[in-house]
């Protein structure tokens, strides 16, 4: 029979009798000694026996190492889960931050919308109040005016003459009126040709002769026949006939308007100058501007609408051109219009 002690484990001997084998689990690290004693049939026990020293290792996962390097690793993923949050925040407020750009930069767009909206409604009220200015004034005036010279023709034969130039005041008022609507509807349309600026001058002086030989004022043509524009002649014959008749409501009888054309590198630079009451330097700055109301009498009383300079603005504007006023008080006035050349191809 047999009896095994595990010293450092065991306190007693545990007697296995005739069985070869002892198992032991979790044994702590360290050293032990394994006794195994026997005894003979006789009872005898070997008490010296024989022995074994057996060592058993501290496993790697409760190693000082593997918790340093657990401890490690821990650390590594807990770096990395706040560098991904911290990544994902950063995104979140820069996605943020587009949208936020993005809304600003909405409400900006939808803001200057309706400035302009504004801007244009406004603009649209000052036509319409010019509009209304011009039917309830400066057509009433001349149709009542006609009616009154028409029932004196008959006993006073001056009246002839005024009726005439009423009537022609009248016609040219209506005129631009058809005009400035065309404009405004957008059905004025640009239809560019070469053309010659002595031709367009001639036609617009034909077409205000009437109104200068009332004032006997002399229209002056020293444009050169050679100079050639490519512009739409319709347009321009427009303008021209407006600035020489507002010439003409400004000059003093018995004077003179020139009517001059000079190139200018790329442009053909029509002047048209008078000998007026000419106006003052605020006046002229205003010129051109639907805001400003610029109607003033002529030297003979004659009224009109201010109409006519906007419609040459526009127009000069819709064939690549510049218009542009000049004016001494009490001297005259020179309008300025910059056309653009024509190349001929020979």
């Amino acid at each position: 029979r047999y009896a095994y002690r595990l010293e450092g484990f065991d306190t007693t001997w545990i007697s296995c009798g005739s069985k070869r084998t002892a198992t032991y689990t979790n044994l702590d690290p360290g050293n032990y000694s394994f006794r195994v004693i026997a005894c003979n049939h006789d009872n005898v026990w070997n008490m010296d026996g024989t022995s074994i020293l057996i060592t058993v290792t501290t496993p790697f996962y409760k190693t000082w190492g593997f918790y340093f390097f657990l401890l490690g690793g821990i650390s590594v993923f807990v770096i990395i889960i706040n560098m991904i949050r911290i990544r994902n925040i950063k995104k979140r407020n820069k996605e943020l931050a587009r949208k936020v750009v993005e809304r600003t930069e909405s409400y900006r767009l939808e803001k200057k919308k309706a400035e302009d909206a504004g801007e244009l409604l406004h603009q649209e009220l000052i036509t319409r109040n010019r509009f209304f200015n011009i039917m309830t004034h400066d057509i009433k005036n001349p149709v009542w005016g006609i009616e009154q010279l028409a029932n004196e023709a008959d006993h006073n034969p001056e009246a002839i003459g005024k009726l005439r130039s009423t009537t022609a005041n009248l016609k040219k008022l209506l005129e631009n009126l058809l005009t400035w609507a065309s404009l405004q509807s957008g059905r004025a349309t640009y239809n560019p040709e070469v053309t010659s600026v002595y031709g367009m001058v001639d036609e617009a002086i034909e077409n205000t002769m009437l109104q200068a030989e009332l004032k006997n004022i002399i229209l002056a043509n020293n444009s050169n026949p050679d100079h050639l524009v490519l512009t739409d002649r319709t347009m321009i014959v427009v303008v021209i006939r407006n600035i020489i008749s507002n010439a003409i409501k400004f000059s003093f009888s018995n004077t003179e308007i020139e009517i001059s054309s000079e190139i200018k590198e790329s442009f053909v630079e029509i002047t048209i100058n008078d000998h007026g009451v000419g106006m003052e330097q605020d006046m002229v700055d205003k010129l051109f501007s639907l805001e400003h109301s610029n109607v003033r009498k002529g030297t003979n009383d004659e009224k009109g609408t201010g109409l006519g300079l906007l419609i040459c603005q526009e127009f000069v504007k819709k064939n690549k051109g510049i218009i542009t006023a000049y004016s001494a008080k009490d001297i005259g006035t020179r309008i300025v219009v910059l056309l653009p050349v024509a190349e001929i191809l020979l």
